[in-house]
């Protein structure tokens, strides 16, 4: 649960860390199911993707993709101090998209250029957030999530370079912002929710210390996608969380950009940036 003062705060930044919300055994947890999926082989090892930068002749793991389809990690999204949180930001009717663990490895986590979660999913309406709960101490020096407040009630800004939808906001453009910047910092067991449209990036951790957390989207039941592929309505939809399916979307006058055409080959935000011909992280 979280004030209301938290919840005008949020609405106003259009952030919010709680510090602490799971505890350090729950960390535990869930650091051992982590290395746990992470150690499975066959037809039941997970999908990962691979840092392109090798530390010491390896290539550590850049990100586990889908970890929801894991029990260990549907049962912290169910988790009634997560709900009771997104019901009060988010409403009564709340699904979640798929979610993922970005490793950020210590030393050679790649770098996520400044862009808007909006950009690549644009819904009837802009009630949606990014849940990011810490598994590592996420500090200053391992390459915390960064963020310009209050970006949120601003315009979406183009994400296309060479009329392709590359996932990256002009660097310039973030340069005359960049005395607003904040981070976004706490211990492990701690939790960040941002807005679909806040502006945010991270640099490339540069330290010894890995920067996990594992991600996902909450949307309000109200909000449908606007450029769904997906066949079922579960996979259109999402997994409920908390309340029903709404099927009456609500519309609302938000600023939209469409995310294409997606360069060939491109699959992951990693691989899009990379084609961005200038970049704030060097």
């Amino acid at each position: 649960m979280i004030s209301e003062e938290s919840r005008l705060r949020y609405e106003e930044s259009g952030f919010l860390i709680v510090e602490s919300l799971f505890s350090s055994d729950e960390v535990k947890s869930m650091r051992q199911a982590l290395s746990d999926i992470v150690d499975q082989t066959g037809e039941s090892a997970p999908k990962l993707d691979l840092e392109t930068e090798d530390d010491g002749g390896r290539n550590p793991i850049r990100r586990l993709i889908n970890p929801l389809d894991y029990p260990a990690f549907q049962a912290f999204v169910q988790d009634e101090r997560l709900l009771s949180i997104l019901r009060i930001l988010l409403g009564k009717h709340i699904r979640r998209g798929a979610g993922k663990i970005n490793m950020k490895p210590a030393r050679v986590g790649t770098a996520v250029e400044w862009h808007q979660d909006w950009a690549f999913n644009p819904y009837t309406n802009d009630s949606l957030l990014t849940v990011s709960v810490f598994i590592d101490d996420v500090t200053l020096d391992n390459a915390p999530i960064q963020v310009l407040p209050g970006s949120h009630r601003g315009p979406v800004y183009d994400h296309h370079s060479n009329g392709e939808f590359v996932g990256v906001i002009d660097p310039d453009v973030i340069r005359r912002q960049s005395d607003a910047m904040v981070p976004m910092t706490g211990p492990a067991g701690s939790c960040s929710f941002h807005h679909v449209r806040l502006v945010h990036g991270s640099d490339r951790n540069r330290s010894d210390a890995d920067r996990r957390m594992f991600v996902f989207p909450a949307i309000a039941g109200n909000a449908w996608p606007l450029a769904a592929s997906k066949t079922t309505l579960e996979q259109m939809y999402g997994t409920i969380l908390s309340g029903n399916v709404v099927i009456a979307p609500k519309l609302v006058d938000v600023p939209v950009r469409v995310p294409v055409p997606i360069p060939k080959g491109v699959r992951s935000i990693f691989q899009a940036q990379a084609l961005a011909p200038k970049k704030y992280f060097e």
